[in-house]
């Protein structure tokens, strides 16, 4: 196991961190109620439990199991690329379904590749390195909400400034008006 490959697993935990706030917030933005928020965060927890055990099985016949972290990360990709262009809250519930089954599904194949040609002595050593680099993921996805929302709120501040100063210095006329009414360019012609 290389830290250049625990690298890469980094930007994929911060997809599923995004995801995660994401999926949510389009859902209340097309108007969910909150018994179709629940519902979306339901589906998404049933339909993991089965697919990591499908999944983890399927892990151990295949020869290959990097190509099921792609598929994975690909299929996260694709959900992630949808979910913006649905109108219907109903779809996006599925697809978060989906995205969320292959998240879910692919945590004992990650795991599975962290051990494997490894002596057991060293298993725990390499979990917790994975679960620090995930955790790198996500703490970065919940960063950049935070950044986000705190440069939201120095914009809002930064306005509510503004029209505090105008509505105190000019009665609230738009900038560049006259007291009778009349925009600096009309005044101009």
């Amino acid at each position: 196991m290389t830290d250049r490959w625990l690298s890469a697993w980094v930007l994929g935990s911060i997809s599923f961190g995004g995801a995660s706030l994401l999926v949510p917030l389009s859902i209340v933005q097309l108007g969910a109620t909150p018994v179709q928020l629940g519902i979306l965060a339901s589906t998404a927890a049933l339909i993991g439990a089965p697919g990591a055990i499908l999944f983890g099985r399927l892990a151990n016949r295949v020869g290959h199991r990097r190509s099921l972290v792609v598929l994975t990360l690909t299929v996260v990709a694709v959900a992630l690329a949808v979910v913006p262009l649905l109108t219907d809250i109903g779809a996006v519930i599925v697809a978060n379904a989906a995205l969320w089954l292959v998240v879910a599904s692919v945590a004992p194949v990650v795991m599975m590749l962290v051990v494997a040609d490894a002596p057991s002595s060293t298993w725990s050593e390499r979990i917790g390195r994975l679960n620090k680099y995930q955790g790198y993921g996500w703490a970065a996805t919940f960063g950049y909400a935070v950044a986000f929302g705190v440069a939201g709120g120095f914009v809002l501040l930064g306005s509510g400034l503004v029209l505090s100063i105008r509505a105190l210095s000019g009665g609230g006329r738009p900038l560049g008006s006259s007291e009778r009414g009349e925009s600096a360019d009309a005044r101009q012609s």
